[in-house]
């Protein structure tokens, strides 16, 4: 019998994140139901994704990698864990003894410890950057193929084994478009929201063009280039406002970084190209829709820009009864609901902003171990190579977190976020990767 060695489930391991890749899109999970002000309270439902399984699954084949990896950065393990370890503190500090503030807690950093044991194990366990930015792309497919065929349909039809809520126009808060006395369905693939589902879309966009940069076949710059045009096409239909200005943004940095390589600019430039076959049929076809969104004095406009100035507002408020601890790690609702009655008028909602909501739950001395921790990665990342793609892929991001708050708060967003991070602080992909995904 050969004695045990980790190499023997590295194939394994390889089969386990991919899996995850492919699953951290999806919403599928079994949660016990929480209940807020009268409505149901999202950041109160204790949940176990099916993704999960695939995320541990990856960490413990690859556990030899978490190990190498920790042992690595011992230079700065200890600041790591001091700043983790205050954050956590803070959070205890500010939920007190209230047993209902536990539940978003201890949800919240669950899907933040998962989300970094995964990046720990991808860190050095043999994956690159474009392998991570192609199974990042694929994982969109079914999605992709989802919202046209939501918005041709105009309805989402539900399904629990999907992680999905059934969503048609005559229901009140599915997100809609009015024109003409008429609900048009956004586009929500396979996730909560358009937001959230348009979030992804952008970075796809971006991966799908950078990958066709690298190609080196003609196939696989019409693969990318088309999977390119497919994205684009589905980012207009989720008609998110804050995604299109992140995705146009990300697209000219995207150009302007590639400017370095001629042969890569040519190629992404034409991919680009290619990606607006789809969508300026789209827009043309649509442009009643485009001037409605960007119409403030139609109700449903009108309705969305107020509720994000009342969010701020409250978050900031929020801040200033908090200074020191938060209100704790995503339980700003429950402090919010002390001053609404039961049952609200509406369901609550979180600051559409990450930097205020951020400052709400973390306290002053959360935001100190937070900015100290963005401190350590900006470093990281400013001495690595390829630090021009990473400031491409970072700015679309901070355009979404100014103007909504699903990248704090929800799991669909702190995927995107994780996922974006880990494929920002890899290292410089090779020419013999094009050959490895």
């Amino acid at each position: 019998m050969k004695p045990y060695s980790p190499t023997f489930l590295q194939p394994y391991g390889a089969v386990a994140w991919r899996l995850a890749m492919l699953a951290l899109p999806w919403q599928t999970r079994w949660f016990c139901d929480a209940e807020l002000a009268g409505w149901p309270w999202e950041q109160g439902r204790l949940s176990f994704y099916v993704a999960w399984f695939f995320i541990l699954a990856a960490v413990l084949l690859n556990w030899n990698s978490v190990k190498k990896n920790w042992s690595a950065i011992s230079g700065k393990r200890a600041s790591f864990v001091l700043a983790i370890g205050s954050l956590i503190t803070g959070s205890l500090l500010a939920s007190g003894l209230d047993a209902q503030a536990w539940r978003p807690m201890v949800q919240w950093w669950s899907q933040i410890l998962i989300l970094a044991l995964f990046g720990l194990s991808l860190w050095r366990a043999d994956v690159t950057r474009r392998q991570l930015a192609v199974w990042f792309v694929l994982s969109l497919v079914p999605h992709v193929v989802l919202g046209f065929y939501q918005f041709a349909v105009q309805q989402v039809a539900g399904g629990s084994w999907l992680g999905m809520a059934s969503q048609l126009t005559v229901s009140l808060g599915v997100s809609v478009i009015e024109v003409g006395g008429e609900r048009i369905l956004r586009a929500y693939g396979g996730f909560p929201h358009p937001n959230v589902f348009a979030g992804w879309l952008v970075m796809g966009l971006l991966l799908s063009i950078w990958l066709a940069s690298l190609a080196r076949t003609k196939q696989r710059w019409a693969a990318w280039a088309g999977l390119a045009s497919a994205l684009s096409g589905v980012l207009f239909l989720t008609f998110s406002r804050s995604a299109w200005v992140a995705a146009v943004v990300g697209v000219i940095g995207l150009l302007i970084y590639l400017k370095k390589d001629k042969a890569q600019l040519r190629f992404g430039l034409s991919a680009l190209v290619v990606s607006m076959l789809i969508t300026i049929p789209l827009v043309i076809s649509n442009r009643a829709l485009i001037q409605t969104r960007f119409d403030f004095s139609k109700r449903l406009e009108a309705k969305s820009l107020e509720t994000r100035a009342t969010s701020w507002c409250q978050g900031i408020a929020l801040f200033g009864k908090h200074i020191v601890f938060g209100s704790g790690s995503n339980a700003e609702l429950l402090t919010l609901a002390k001053d609404y009655p039961s049952p609200a008028v509406a369901p609550l909602e979180p600051p559409h902003n990450v930097y205020v909501l951020a400052l709400a739950d973390m306290g002053a001395l959360g935001m100190i171990a937070l900015l100290y921790l963005i401190i350590l990665f900006v470093r990281s990342i400013w001495h690595a190579e390829q630090r021009g793609l990473a400031m491409v892929l970072i700015f679309p991001l901070l355009i979404l977190a100014a103007l909504d708050h699903y990248l704090w708060s929800q799991w669909a967003g702190q995927t995107l976020l994780a996922l974006t991070l880990i494929i920002v602080v890899r290292g410089t992909p090779t020419r013999l990767e094009d050959n490895h995904n």
